[in-house]
């Protein structure tokens, strides 16, 4: 059976349904007494009560598809390539930590990237971590992988985990053939543009009202980004 330290990896899941058995095969999103959650490959989170379950195990990955591979890289070198995407206004280091703030404006650039040695005791480095946000007047959170073995220690302690962010890749080669084969019509024109247009910044279900400048540096922060529109 499957217990919190499988999670993050894939897994198989046999479980009773009305008419017999079946099969949900994907990451292991959260275990707890009352429900599993696993994310299969097209995007749906299944929930699975524990009492149903007859057989539970970690599987290999996926074998991927001819065109679709990308570079092989651990869950920390990952989310470091994604808090490069994403800079904070203001960095600090606890040991490989990167702690970033940037005036409360989206929980990744206002949390600790928690990945690697914080150089000292995981109680001394989180009391720094609390330290560091209650000078900000903001809250304490870390980003850390699903399969961190950190997670298991942070809940020991305490922490509790507020949401879980799915990170998907595929090669660019793939996604601008795919989009250009789908978007090939006379009646659609595609713009990118190096800094988010209105039209762009109208579309942005998530743009920070209150402080919109201070939400597009962060966009913009990277040294090439591209903003694309579709124009129909």
């Amino acid at each position: 059976m499957l217990d919190v330290s499988d999670v993050g990896r894939r897994v198989s899941v046999r479980r009773r349904v009305e008419g017999g058995l079946t099969d949900v095969v994907g990451h292991l999103l959260e275990v707890s007494p009352a429900s599993w959650k696993v994310l299969r490959a097209s995007g749906e989170v299944v929930a699975v009560d524990p009492g149903a379950v007859t057989a539970a195990k970690v599987v290999p990955g996926a074998p991927v598809r001819p065109g679709r591979a990308v570079p092989e890289l651990s869950p920390g070198q990952l989310q470091r390539i994604c808090g490069a995407g994403w800079p904070a206004r203001e960095t600090s280091s606890i040991g490989d930590w990167s702690v970033r703030a940037h005036d409360g404006i989206t929980g990744r650039a206002n949390s600790t990237l928690a990945v690697g040695d914080p150089g000292c005791a995981l109680e001394d480095a989180l009391e720094r971590v609390g330290a560091f946000y209650a000078g900000r007047s903001l809250p304490p959170l870390l980003q850390l992988p699903l399969v961190d073995r950190a997670n298991l220690a942070l809940a020991d302690l305490g922490w509790e985990r507020l949401h879980t962010t799915v990170v998907q890749v595929a090669p660019i080669t793939y996604v601008v053939g795919a989009a250009g084969s789908h978007f090939a019509r006379d009646d659609l024109r595609a713009v990118v543009e190096p800094v988010p247009s209105s039209d762009w910044r109208a579309l942005m279900h998530d743009l920070d009202t209150g402080d919109p400048r201070s939400h597009l540096a962060i966009l913009t922060g990277p040294p090439v980004v591209g903003f694309a529109t579709l124009h129909r």
